[in-house]
């Protein structure tokens, strides 16, 4: 289910909050833009980037900028206080009219990429999964995500 369809920043105190994970995207003087999502009663923000080089994502058919520029579900992380998100922000009109006429089909992908990690933490190698796991944002989440 999509809670907004417009992209957001997160705010500061989420970057400070988060500021020793590593695998949490940081950039202090250009925020990502996110998406946000729910997926089983817990809000996560989905970042857009570019360059993209895995299959875990949604790539925008239709985007003017060079790469593969989409929405990167490996990045994501969870919202756990309402302050961490931040303003509406722009993105590309082409990316953003994609993004709107297929949010049911990013939250489904989005929802089974959240149910096959939590396949992967319990036996990774089986999934051959260990280097998404290892770059995964969602590694800092694992108790939202009723992970033990």
């Amino acid at each position: 289910m999509k809670l907004d369809n417009k992209p957001k920043h997160l705010t500061k105190l989420f970057y400070d909050t988060y500021a020793g994970c590593c695998e949490v995207l940081q950039k202090e003087q250009r925020q990502y833009c996110i998406a946000l999502f729910t997926v089983d009663g817990i809000t996560f923000a989905i970042p857009f980037r570019t360059n993209i080089n895995h299959k875990h994502c949604y790539i925008f058919k239709n985007s003017p900028r060079s790469g593969n520029s989409g929405l990167d579900f490996t990045k994501a992380v969870v919202i756990t206080d309402p302050k961490y998100i931040g303003n509406d922000t722009f993105i590309d009109s082409k990316e953003y009219s994609e993004f709107v006429k297929k949010q049911s089909v990013i939250a489904n992908r989005f929802k089974n990429f959240i149910n096959d990690y939590k396949k992967w933490t319990t036996n990774p190698s089986h999934y051959r999964a260990e280097k998404i796991i290892a770059f995964s944002s969602l590694q800092y989440f694992h108790k939202e995500l009723g992970i033990s």
